[in-house]
């Protein structure tokens, strides 16, 4: 156990309170798939619907809302003895604002390969994700 692996349980404890899926991406679903990247923090995408629920049951486990985004950009922590983590909230359906006009949105969590719970993308979702 590390501190990521403690924090990727409280996500999925988010998730399962939630009922709704939330996918991994970023450079630790790249780490899954055994892609040679490295990883400061862990990122998440979730339904638009459900942005504001991961703040509120966020808070109930514990996690530390560092940001809160009106567009749901929000970044929360996951404070460990050996460290604390970065979690950073990527809405689906949405774009970057650094994203140009012509970017797509962000694909939803059942785009990304993860139909429920806490799971990676697929190897596919993941490079759609760093593609976008």
């Amino acid at each position: 156990m590390n501190p990521f692996s403690r924090a990727i349980e409280v996500l999925r404890k988010l998730a399962e309170a939630m009922q709704t899926p939330i996918a991994i991406v970023g450079g630790l679903a790249g780490i899954y798939h055994r892609a040679l990247v490295t990883t400061l923090d862990i990122d998440i995408v979730v339904p638009q619907e459900r942005l504001d629920d991961v703040v509120d049951e966020a808070a109930k486990l514990g996690l530390v809302i560092k940001k809160h985004s009106p567009a749901g950009w929000h970044v929360l922590e996951f404070e460990d003895p050996e460290g604390a983590v970065t979690i950073e909230v990527i809405p689906a359906g949405q774009k970057s604002p650094r994203d140009p006009d012509h970017a797509p949105p962000i694909p939803s969590p059942q785009e990304l390969g993860v139909n429920e719970g806490l799971g990676y993308a697929s190897f596919a979702g993941w490079v759609r994700m760093k593609l976008v």
